[in-house]
């Protein structure tokens, strides 16, 4: 095992320091002196969601990169975790004589599928940390905020992952948004609660009622990106289709034989058949096209410059946000001189299932002449 440095802590996230104190830390230390429970219900929005403000958290986890070639989700690693023992390990070292709780916390963010995820237990205290731990232990301290949260609904053993997914992404969702008027907050730690088992109990979005318009859209985030072309094998169909008819073959066919470049993310755009007809393709990326299953079409998007929207937040590959307003404020705003360009391409959405998404929109610098 290694050691955790004390002196020189791996991660502790301590940017979350504004000038004046923000009503919410003062209402939380105010209810820690009065011997008040850590967490204060402001709003019940349903059965299983509510508003609620929360005190600073601190957790000793295994730190865990998350990346388009990670392989696993965010829920699978925290099962893995607790089924191979290592959460039970720093349970026992850290909580000798009790019980601790199991939370996984996302941290140091780019994008709903490229951020760090720390899972372990929450102690009280840095202080007095056994000398040794397993590999990859750090420190994260997630700050005083208000949060969404959501209880799994009760299910089946076999439908438990679908309901422990379907309560992380409502609170990513347009119909919480809409619901509630809040938005993300960038600057606070969302975390999740398990029990023993891997289980869901809770998950845990920090919100705040935005002031304008870039408030509301702090979440998301764009950036001029060049682009090879592109090649994907799928199904081709009319208003999404395409990925249901993907779904219903993909388990029978061999990613590996066909080349498939990253069995964990699907590519979608649209383009022109012969008879200039748009269709939309929704399947994986490959190299060539030589080894493309009968089942399967075919389809390439040409190079060039695009402008990538992505949200900084786990969001179940739903970009509902970037239409709400968010792509036409911020594409306006960073990018003045470039333009949208649909003359050759089409938008490309790229998805880590039940993750995270990027949108990309064909650009090209504007004419001088205009």
């Amino acid at each position: 095992m290694s050691s955790l440095p004390k002196e020189n802590p791996v991660m502790i996230t301590e940017d979350y320091r504004p000038k004046d104190k923000p009503l919410i830390m003062s209402m939380v230390e105010e209810m820690k002196e009065k011997g008040v429970p850590e967490e204060i219900v402001v709003e019940q929005i349903n059965e299983f969601c509510s508003i609620v403000d929360r005190p600073e958290m601190k957790i000793v986890g295994i730190q865990i990169p998350m990346n388009p070639y990670s392989g696993f989700d965010a829920i699978s690693i925290v099962k893995k975790l607790i089924s191979d023992g290592t959460c039970k390990l720093l349970e026992e070292l850290l909580h000798p004589n009790k019980k601790g709780r199991y939370v996984a916390a996302v941290s140091q963010v780019k994008t709903g599928i490229e951020f760090t995820y720390v899972v372990g237990v929450e102690v009280e205290s840095f202080d007095h940390l056994p000398k040794h731990l397993p590999p990859d232990t750090v420190m994260l301290t997630c700050p005083a905020a208000r949060y969404g949260k959501v209880r799994r609904k009760p299910a089946n053993k076999e439908d438990r992952h679908a309901a422990a997914k379907q309560a992380i992404c409502y609170l990513s969702s347009q119909e919480f948004r809409n619901t509630t008027g809040l938005s993300y907050d960038v600057d606070a730690t969302p975390f999740r609660v398990f029990d023993h088992c891997g289980e869901l109990i809770s998950a845990y979005e920090p919100v705040k009622k935005p002031n304008n318009e870039e408030e509301k859209f702090e979440q998301v985030g764009c950036e001029i990106v060049m682009l090879p072309e592109i090649k994907v094998i799928g199904c081709t169909g009319e208003n999404g289709s395409g990925m249901w008819n993907l779904f219903d073959i993909e388990n029978d066919i061999d990613w590996k034989a066909a080349g498939s470049l990253n069995d964990y993310q699907y590519y979608s755009f649209t383009t022109k058949d012969e008879e200039g007809n748009n269709t939309s393709i929704f399947g994986r990326i490959v190299g060539d096209f030589n080894h493309v299953p009968e089942c399967l079409e075919q389809a390439a998007m040409p190079s060039g410059l695009w402008v990538k929207f992505y949200q900084k937040q786990i969001n179940n590959d739903d970009p509902s946000i970037i239409f709400e307003g968010a792509k036409e404020l911020l594409f306006s705003q960073k990018y003045p001189d470039y333009e949208e360009d649909y003359s050759i391409r089409s938008g490309l959405y790229v998805a880590q299932y039940e993750q995270g998404a990027c949108y990309y929109f064909p650009i090209r610098e504007k004419s001088r002449d205009k």
